[in-house]
């Protein structure tokens, strides 16, 4: 009957309903555990079973692998610097989709390149906001105002895709191997919209570790805020340099735990410069179109190094698990020499 069909279609739709608010909760608990243990860093591939984690993950978990030896001597020096990086202004929807797709296919990519897999895995990103209701300003670290006053202003991206860029050193030119940044603008025409439709399913997607600092204070929620899109998978920097912080037995990070801090510690020979930016224009009116250079250059650096640092972080993160669990201290040859072991090990 008419009757039935219409309580069958109303039952539908209350029943969908439900389950995606499900599996909205789902998302957010699976954001706070990612948030809470940034040192978990796990991503949907091959079938590998992982202990400890919820049960609707195993069968599609793969974690990553750590080569000690190699990251031993690995540092912040030997990422180029914003103004040796190709860079592009997102302030159009067409720029949007040409990012998403440079990020998953390749700066050179081609239409057939889109039938291929996606070589996108780790996606650093920053976020710059302004206070529109007290008229304080400021990015993702600065005083935490209520989050219903937030607008977002600027989202700051760079990823683990590379190209080849020329290069002097002084003597001779070179290719060198960069990956591209992308300052994507929200107040430019149509971008706003369009930003839930091409970046929200790289941000949603559990094969790809987004990577920030901390990203539990603001960038999370506005991202869910002004866009509705979700955070899965991530890892934050400042987190795991919490961790670092309080289970070391000697004070690791004697400049605190900002970003800029960080860099300085893991080698980054620009630090003052980062400093400097950060200090002009952290807490710059980030509506006013259009952008200075300089804080394009800032916003840059916040996302430059994040996804090195990841790296540095979950190294010494498993050193220092090693540490407790056989008594070693350092990544010396011959302390890694000890553990039973392959020098490739998996970072849970």
């Amino acid at each position: 009957s008419e009757q039935s069909s219409m309580d069958f279609k109303e039952h539908a739709e209350r029943t969908g309903f439900i389950q995606r608010i499900k599996s909205i909760e789902t998302e957010k608990q699976q954001i706070h555990q990612f948030i809470r243990h940034p040192e978990q860093s796990i991503r949907t591939g091959d079938r590998t079973t992982v202990s400890n984690a919820p049960n609707h993950w195993n069968d599609t978990i793969q974690l990553d692998s750590l080569n000690l030896k190699e990251l031993e001597a690995l540092d912040l020096s030997c990422v180029p610097t914003p103004l040796e990086t190709p860079w592009m202004l997102v302030d159009s929807v067409e720029k949007l989709k040409q990012c998403v797709n440079e990020m998953k296919f390749g700066v050179n990519y081609t239409d057939e390149d889109r039938d291929e897999t996606n070589i996108l895995h780790e996606l650093a990103f920053d976020m710059e906001m302004h206070n529109h209701c007290n008229g304080g300003f400021g990015g993702a670290s600065s005083r935490q105002p209520h989050r219903l006053e937030l607008r977002t202003c600027l989202i700051q991206v760079t990823s683990n895709v590379t190209t080849f860029v020329k290069h002097y050193d002084g003597k001779e030119t070179s290719l060198r191997e960069v990956s591209k940044d992308y300052v994507i603008d929200p107040l430019a025409p149509g971008v706003w919209d369009a930003i839930p439709i091409y970046l929200g399913p790289l941000f949603a997607d559990r094969n790809i570790v987004k990577i920030g600092h901390g990203i539990g204070g603001m960038d999370t929620s506005s991202l869910h805020r002004d866009f509705g899109v979700l955070l899965v998978n991530a890892f934050d920097t400042y987190e795991a340099a919490s961790i670092l912080s309080r289970r070391s037995s000697h004070n690791r990070f004697q400049s605190g735990l900002g970003l800029a801090s960080l860099c300085k510690h893991y080698g980054l020979p620009t630090w003052k410069e980062y400093q400097e930016l950060k200090s002009l224009y952290q807490c710059s009116d980030w509506r006013k179109r259009p952008l200075e250079e300089r804080a394009l250059e800032y916003g840059r650096y916040d996302v430059r190094y994040l996804i090195t640092l990841r790296k540095l972080l979950m190294r010494d993160l498993v050193l220092l698990e090693l540490s407790d669990r056989i008594g070693f201290s350092s990544a010396s040859e011959s302390s890694l020499d000890q553990y039973e072991t392959s020098d490739e090990i998996s970072a849970q």
